[in-house]
């Protein structure tokens, strides 16, 4: 071969490590965050909520309407990654502008602490975690469980630091670790979890194939001083409380969950997606291309055993093990590499991925704008309730999806920010354990004498019984006289029975919308 072949190999080689890998990475970082500009609001379905929440953390000391229901228990309880970013940058900049900065951290994140595990284990930059950008739009993103994903990239960035400090002083390596797993902790309760098995797995794995049982106490004196702040702060907060708080779904969702990865708006084409990228992986391993990182063995079953066991609620958190599929995915693809070794079908692969890629985000971005509209229209129905009113949202969730592309379940939140209103589906405790918000008695009060605002198919089938109306309707007495007005989605879905009273007058509608105002007094505003 001839010596120019060799040195425009070597050039490639160089170009797809570090400065191709930081600038592959810019560029899918830039596309991936685009669809958070095509819509007023992203279409995640908690996202509304959250959002509400730190609505309510900001003007909380200044509302006294606010203070009537909701109290600030901000303290040492995990799950507080939304706060601890969103709240400083409120400060500067409108509330939806920091919400959609920290949805924006959350991709980002994800793939970050993919690269950052990636260069420790492999000890080189490659182009090979930039995988990790096909499945940050996963179900748990669409789901709104932002403080979680953004930590599980912190909580794979606290990995690497320990992987990375092995060596150094006892001294260096605690305070490095200790930082990183308290604010892993801080961050979300599930991903400190996420980091825990990682990191046990990872030094079991190392102890297995060196047998340096030698070092073996001092890692573990290191390893219990650098969580125990963790856990001191963990056994002391109102999420210890909640661990009775339990249940295990279906075994189908087990079955289902590991496409979570990556099933966005279409099954057949985040299919296809899947097995094109499983295939270039499977392609690489069959060739002898893609190399594993023993040490990571341990690591990646211990998420998988935990995700067999773990309930699908837990500490009063729903879906716990459905968010261990995508740790699962973005270890394994830290945990992998490209062998040094040419091969003629890496670029087409890249290629053939690349096209994925772009792909996908061309019919996310198509999903988000037409989101843009949907958004608006609710926008603009909640702009015409007078503020400081309680606001009842009843949503007729008639279809067999358990969330649709463009969810509606939290929007009626909004009210919140936009009118000081009152909405008993706010995630606060003492219901939803570890928030950072509380109902005040009255409030409280009010959540137990109203159902969960989704009427799902089963229930909508319930609506059609007298008896059923009178005792659970959406629209039974207390209710009207609970509540100034009702945000009702898909109303046409509820049985004649179940609508609201002919007195009742209808404020706004639309499509599948419509603000109804109940026949009693509205409280006036400040």
């Amino acid at each position: 071969m001839p010596k120019r072949f060799f040195a425009a190999a070597s050039v490639r080689e160089y170009a797809l490590n570090m400065p191709g890998t930081w600038f592959l990475a810019i560029v899918l970082a830039i596309a991936a965050l685009v669809p958070l500009f095509l819509s007023v609001v992203p279409p995640l379905a908690d996202y509304p909520n959250h959002l509400a929440r730190m609505y309510v953390l900001l003007h909380l000391p200044q509302s006294p309407q606010l203070q009537l229901y909701y109290q600030n228990i901000i303290a040492a309880q995990p799950n507080e990654a939304m706060e601890a970013i969103v709240l400083p940058l409120s400060h500067i900049l409108p509330l939806e502008i920091a919400g959609k900065i920290f949805a924006g951290l959350a991709l980002l994140a994800m793939a970050a602490g993919t690269l950052a595990l990636h260069r420790v284990l492999h000890g080189r930059w490659s182009v090979w975690p930039c995988l990790a950008f096909l499945f940050l739009y996963n179900r748990l993103f669409l789901w709104g469980f932002l403080a979680y994903l953004f930590t599980l990239g912190c909580a794979l960035g606290a990995a690497a630091a320990w992987i990375g400090t092995r060596e150094r002083s006892a001294v260096v390596r605690i305070l490095v670790t200790a930082l990183c797993a308290t604010l892993v902790y801080l961050g979300h309760l599930y991903a400190f979890g996420v980091y825990l098995l990682i990191v046990g797995g990872y030094e079991l794995m190392r102890l297995i194939r060196d047998g340096d049982i030698g070092r073996l106490p001092r890692d573990i004196i290191v390893g219990i001083i650098s969580i125990a702040p963790a856990i001191a702060l963990f056994l002391f907060s109102p999420t210890s409380g909640a661990a009775g708080s339990t249940y295990w779904g279906e075994w189908i969702r087990k079955i289902q969950a590991p496409f979570d990865v990556i099933f966005n708006y279409s099954l057949w084409f985040d299919g296809a997606s899947l097995a094109i990228i499983a295939g270039v992986v499977a392609l690489g391993f069959w060739r002898g291309r893609v190399r594993f990182e023993v040490t990571m063995a341990v690591g990646l079953l211990l998420l998988c055993l935990a995700f067999l066991v773990m309930p699908d609620k837990l500490f009063s958190s729903f879906g716990a093990d459905q968010r261990l599929p995508i740790a699962v995915t973005l270890t394994a693809i830290a945990a992998c590499d490209w062998q040094p070794r040419r091969a003629w079908w890496r670029e087409p692969a890249m290629a053939v991925l690349a096209i994925v890629f772009v792909a996908r985000m061309a019919v996310i971005g198509g999903v988000w704008h037409q989101a843009d509209g949907v958004y608006r229209e609710a926008i603009a129905a909640i702009d015409l309730l007078p503020r400081n009113v309680r606001l009842l949202p009843v949503i007729a969730h008639n279809s067999g999806r358990s969330l649709p592309p463009i969810p509606e379940f939290e929007i009626a939140n909004l009210a919140i920010i936009r009118k000081e209103a009152f909405v008993p589906g706010l995630f606060a405790s003492p219901r939803d354990a570890g928030q950072t918000i509380a109902f005040t008695p009255l409030a409280r009060d009010l959540v137990n004498h109203t159902l969960g605002a989704i009427i799902l198919p089963t229930e909508l089938n319930r609506l059609k019984d007298h008896a059923y109306i009178a005792r659970l309707g959406p629209f039974r007495p207390q209710m009207l006289g609970d509540y100034d007005y009702a945000f009702v989605v898909n109303g046409d879905a509820l049985p004649a029975l179940s609508s609201p009273p002919a007195e009742a007058k209808r404020l706004y509608s639309k499509g599948n919308l419509e603000i109804i105002k109940f026949n009693r007094e509205t409280p006036a505003g400040p």
